[in-house]
This record gives structure tokens, C-alpha cells and sequence, in this order.
């Protein structure tokens, strides 16, 4: 039942995650071709690595939680 609501939680979270990265990425992309590349390029690869550390982050939590309701560490 725990793990279940785990994976439900996460998927719905990644979602999210990926809808905002999603929107981010169109605004970043729409700023750079006002702004020019060399401004925007800088912000969107810390966006970039700031999203790419966060799902990472999300995944790390739901895996130590479903290890722990398999395994019962």
C-alpha cells in the first residue's frame, strides 16, 4: 500500500516537475531570442542543471522510500 502511494506521488511530482521545466525552457528560449544568446545561454544551463539536480534528487528520495518498504531497511 506504501509503495503504491510512493510510485503515485512521485509520477504525479515528475509530472509537475517536467510541466514547469516545460514552461521554463519555452520562457527561457522566448527570453533568449529578445535578450541574444550569450545573456540567456548562461541562465539556461543553471535552470538546466538546477532541474536535472532536482529530479534526480526526487528519484533518489522515492527510491531510498520504496527500497525501504522492500526491503525493510
Amino acid at each position: 500500500m506504501n509503495c503504491n502511494l510512493t510510485a503515485i506521488f512521485v509520477g504525479i511530482f515528475t509530472v509537475v516537475i517536467l510541466g514547469i521545466g516545460g514552461l521554463v525552457t519555452l520562457y527561457m528560449f522566448g527570453v533568449s531570442v529578445l535578450v541574444g544568446w550569450h545573456t540567456s545561454s548562461l541562465i539556461f544551463i543553471l535552470v538546466g542543471v538546477a532541474f536535472v539536480l532536482g529530479l534526480a534528487f526526487i528519484l533518489n528520495i522515492a527510491w531510498g522510500s520504496f527500497s525501504q518498504d522492500r526491503f525493510g531497511d
